[in-house]
């Protein structure tokens, strides 16, 4: 019987061997991920420490490409990435919406960062 390979043999693996396969997501496939508040929220918090070296006017320039229908527009890694959490967080809000997960709290007692 052969032996299991280690973490560190199986990226070996991959890195040297062109005929290595391993799986990846499939781009026509959707499927769920449950999860609950916490988690979402720490998704949130980390939306937010993407954004906060970057000054208000950057900000709104990266709002502005997102919005923009302009197919020639092209997006630096932030704004792709930028993007990708807010496509993300706006559909964890749908679900949890629709899962009615979602609570009303006054804005001065909301904190990301709880547990």
């Amino acid at each position: 019987m052969a032996e299991e390979k280690t973490p560190g043999e199986q990226l070996s693996d991959m890195i040297t061997n062109p005929e290595q396969e391993l799986e990846v997501f499939d781009d026509e496939k959707v499927f769920n991920v449950p999860m609950n508040g916490s988690f979402a929220k720490r998704l949130q918090a980390l939306t937010l420490w993407m954004t906060e070296k970057k000054n208000p006017e950057e900000i709104l320039k990266v709002y502005e490409a997102i919005a923009s229908d302009d197919e020639n527009v092209k997006y630096d890694q932030f704004t792709l990435h930028l993007e990708t959490m807010l496509i993300l967080l706006k559909e964890m809000e749908n679900q949890a919406r629709s899962s009615n997960c979602l609570k009303k709290v006054k804005v001065k007692d909301i904190n990301l960062f709880s547990q």
